[in-house]
């Protein structure tokens, strides 16, 4: 089973807010996802929902005004590592749950997240602001960073598990900007939606190659450069690969564009590939060719890929698990057979039933009535609450927790909140 595997990614409660003039937009509004070791994860839900801003909160690469407010991301946390922090993190949140209100609120005010809008750091808040703030029955995550970090105080220094447990040593979020330039690319690489884009017009597919593996791989001997370089080209079956070395970008077609794409994310073989809708721009022909492709080196890397897509079909063919996204949330979790055949999200359920199935005749399909909701806009319940047939007054009141409805299939809905509920497909 892929529970008996390691994680390579581990992301929780993760907030990725946008401070605009008009407001602030929750992109994503604390998801939670573990990626295991050699396992392919599709990240579906309709354009807007948050899938490429979770691959892009991952890399730390958030465009502007954007900023990771809330949660955390470990990624190749060793097994003792891991267990040691799941330990410490028990002992926080025991110790927070102790604190009487008025200290709870003063640690809030002090660790968690605050917009500082144009100032290098936020303006502390005044005793009326803290007195406002209503404290989490869990502490948040700058609190319990905050009560691990002194714990560290009183770890032997011999102690290298409890040290690199306790300051959270595998946490992306917490990397500097100099730390996080040695992961990305060479432990962490992205296939971008737009080749045409991503790749450099001005130079040629062989110099963009052989600068991404010189500056992660320390190759700058040119003849093995090239050899490398011949390799990747190979590796993703473009023809005639020493003639494609000094072509430009301009000169390719679409399907070999990816294929280049595909080539520099690789080419450092790193742990866990992103790939951001790498099939839009294709044809259906091309885009068999690509899934294909990715599929096989994936198998023959032994690495584990984030496969950001609308396409159900896409997922169905190519991933071992399906996590379902709306409005900056994971709704729905589970592995590819099990989704399919049996959803438990009325957001799920909804898009499935959208899908036009083979062999199947009706005179209209069926569709999700309503639109997603504004993100500036806080919800306190569900984001799905308008759209959904089976909504109750709770369901506009109360965030729905997420539970583990079957092994490995987790769901966010009141519907299945206590354990129990019936099949909504």
């Amino acid at each position: 089973m892929i529970q008996d595997r390691q994680p390579i990614l581990e992301i929780r409660g993760l907030k990725t807010q946008f401070f605009l003039h008009e407001g602030v937009v929750t992109a994503l509004d604390g998801i939670d996802l573990i990626i295991y070791e050699k396992e392919s994860v599709g990240i579906v839900g309709e354009t807007g929902c948050g899938k490429s801003m979770t691959a892009f909160s991952v890399l730390r690469l958030v465009p502007n005004p954007g900023k990771i407010t809330a949660g955390s991301m470990f990624f190749k946390e060793p097994q003792e590592v891991r267990a040691r922090r799941t330990v410490l993190e028990a002992e926080a949140q025991q110790w927070y749950a102790k604190k009487p209100i008025m200290e709870k609120q003063k640690l809030i005010a002090a660790f968690e997240y605050r917009d500082p809008g144009r100032r290098k750091k936020a303006r502390p808040l005044t005793p009326a602001q803290v007195e406002k703030i209503v404290p989490p029955e869990k502490a948040p995550m700058g609190v319990v960073r905050y009560c691990l970090a002194e714990k560290a105080k009183s770890i032997p220094k011999t102690d290298k598990v409890g040290i690199g447990a306790a300051l959270m040593s595998y946490d992306l979020v917490t990397k500097s900007n100099e730390q996080m330039r040695g992961v990305r690319g060479k432990m962490i690489s992205m296939i971008f939606q737009d080749p045409s884009t991503a790749l450099d017009p001005v130079f040629t597919v062989g110099y963009q190659l052989g600068e991404v593996i010189s500056l992660h791989r320390g190759i700058y001997d040119r003849t093995e450069l090239n050899k490398k370089i011949l390799e990747m080209l190979k590796l993703v079956r473009i023809a005639a690969p020493q003639a494609v070395m000094k072509q430009y970008p301009h000169e390719l077609s679409g399907g070999m564009k990816q294929r280049v794409m595909i080539a520099l994310a690789l080419s450092c073989s790193p742990s866990l590939l992103i790939a951001d809708e790498p099939t839009t721009a294709l044809d259906v022909t091309i885009q068999a060719q690509i899934l294909n492709l990715l599929r096989s080196l994936m198998r023959t890397a032994g690495s584990s890929m984030m496969l950001i897509t609308h396409n159900l079909g896409v997922v169905a063919e190519v991933c071992d698990r399906i996590c379902v996204m709306y409005a900056g949330r994971i709704v729905e979790d589970a592995e590819t057979f099990e989704l399919f055949a049996n959803p438990k999200h009325p957001y799920t359920a909804g898009l499935l039933t959208a899908f036009p199935k083979l062999g199947e005749r009706k005179d209209e399909l069926m569709v999700i009535r309503g639109t997603v909701p504004n993100l500036m806009s806080p919800f306190p319940g569900c984001a799905f609450v308008e759209r959904c047939d089976k909504a109750t007054e709770v369901c506009r009141k109360k965030r729905p927790a997420r539970v583990e409805v079957s092994p490995g299939h987790f769901v966010s809905c009141h519907l299945w909140s206590g354990g129990e509920g019936s099949d909504v497909g």
